[in-house]
């Protein structure tokens, strides 16, 4: 199979002004391109190739000659983005074999993001124009398995799904960089704002990711229990990186080991064949992300600093969740209510204090002893017939609350979304194309959906592959 898609677009009019003041064109392409065979034994392969790349162009007007931009006469960016995947899947099994059904995936996903901003400020005492570059890289490749055991070793005790996720991932930040030129006297300099260029804001570091999981259900009439554990371990490893070292001499990186196991059961009801309605327990487990564990910022101008946290831990949790799902021909609706009770809430960017020596704010990812999150979610996708069969019109809605359990203070990290959209029909590659949506209360948490029959991948994660 072959495809490819071409977008190209501008910026939106506006209605409040006769003119338009900003621009924005933007080009996406992409590409697929996938093989699938069977071999002699009756075992099908797969092998896909994605590649996808974004360029945009900006250049704002609006902003110029008022507030923070007073002395600003150009403002304009250049954002790239590129992405290559490449999976490669083995599925196998026999309904006479041991294993019924089985397939094994491999993956391999390279990303680059590349940011390029002028900004020139003409009508400063000094006119200058200023160039700040950003890149960042980062490489993904991992494996996994998920066997379903026959008949014979389901009713001996074997469960009914398992499997396992390994993953490697290489983080390579390329340095912030910056150049201030002076319009009139042609001056060079790489400080600006009090940072030295170039930076690296986080040392060079690698992540591994092992999870494997264990799910069986029981059946009886229109009632189901479903029961899964997921045991997973995170390992962050800080590389060696002089540049980070030489820029932030403050900041001491930390690598991470962290393991947990974690339960789930799900009490699903079924309503003919249109409509489930399912109550959940589930718990779930977060390891630092390597951007809170290891940050370096130092702007001297705004007198603030962000720095690592050596003693960051692991965030857990225990969540109940009841929702209803509905299927019918053309229009399927879903909702839920969901509350969360965190131990050890990763809070980033938390105000923790001045620097004694320089007189900096001090800003560092912190632990939250206790904070629970509460609140709904719900959605619809309609699939239209007649002329607009071609069609999907999908939307939902988020609302959360949190709380921080030891003061009482609302939480940041919780929001308040809303989303519709409309697009081509066709094969969907996002989550809910899986039939399993993020849990919402918190991204990045290892607490799966067992209802949602998703207890085979992390939360915030669906594979695409098949």
């Amino acid at each position: 199979m072959l495809g490819g898609s071409l977008r190209s677009g501008a910026e939106t009019p506006s209605a409040a002004t006769a003119t338009t003041l900003d621009f924005r064109d933007f080009t996406r392409r992409s590409g697929l391109l996938k093989f699938v065979f069977d071999d002699a034994g009756g075992n099908t392969w797969r092998v896909g190739l994605v590649h996808q790349d974004a360029d945009v162009q900006s250049d704002l007007n609006s902003l110029l000659g008022s507030g923070r931009y007073a002395r600003t006469t150009a403002l304009e960016g250049d954002d790239r983005y590129r992405m290559q995947l490449v999976t490669a899947a083995w599925e196998f099994g026999a309904p006479e074999g041991l294993i019924e059904d089985g397939v094994l995936r491999a993956y391999l996903q390279q990303s680059t993001t590349r940011q390029d901003t002028l900004d020139e400020r003409g009508a400063a005492a000094r006119p200058v124009s200023i160039e700040r570059y950003f890149e960042f890289d980062q490489q993904i490749r991992g494996i996994e398995t998920e066997p379903a055991p026959d008949a014979d070793s389901r009713r001996a005790g074997a469960p009914a799904g398992c499997g396992h996720r390994v993953s490697r991932t290489a983080h390579r930040g390329i340095p912030r960089d910056g150049v201030e030129t002076g319009i009139e006297d042609g001056n060079v300099t790489r400080v600006i704002l009090g940072e030295v260029f170039p930076l690296r804001d986080f040392p060079r570091s690698r992540t591994r990711e092992w999870g494997a999981f264990a799910e069986d259900s029981l059946r009886v009439g229109d009632w189901s229990l479903i029961a899964a554990l997921r045991a997973d371990r995170y390992e962050l490893e800080p590389l060696s990186d002089a540049l980070y070292a030489e820029d932030y001499p403050f900041a001491n990186p930390v690598a991470l080991t962290e393991t947990d196991v974690t339960p789930k059961l799900a009490l699903m009801y079924h309503h003919a064949d249109s409509a489930d309605v399912y109550l959940q327990y589930t718990q779930g487990f977060r390891a630092p992300p390597y951007e809170d564990a290891n940050i370096g910022l130092d702007i001297p101008v705004f007198n603030y600093r962000a720095i690592p946290n050596p003693d960051l831990k692991s965030e857990t949790s225990e969540g109940l969740e009841l929702g209803v799902r509905w299927r019918g021909d053309a229009l399927s609706l879903h909702a839920a209510a969901f509350y969360t009770d965190y131990s050890n809430f990763i809070e980033s960017r938390v105000r923790v204090g001045t620097d004694p020596d320089s007189g900096r704010t001090l800003f560092q990812a912190q632990n939250l002893r206790e904070a629970t999150i509460r609140g709904i979610e719900s959605g619809f996708e309609w699939q239209p017939d007649g002329r607009l069969r071609d069609f999907r019109i999908d939307g939902s809605l988020y609302i959360a609350s949190g709380k921080n359990g030891e003061t009482g203070e609302p939480l940041d990290s919780s929001a308040r979304r809303k989303r519709c959209s409309v697009s081509p029909g066709g094969r969907r590659t996002d989550a809910a194309a899986c039939g399993c949506r993020p849990p919402p209360p918190r991204p990045g948490t290892s607490a799966t959906r067992v209802a949602g029959r998703c207890s085979s991948r992390p939360a915030r994660s669906c594979s695409t592959f098949t």
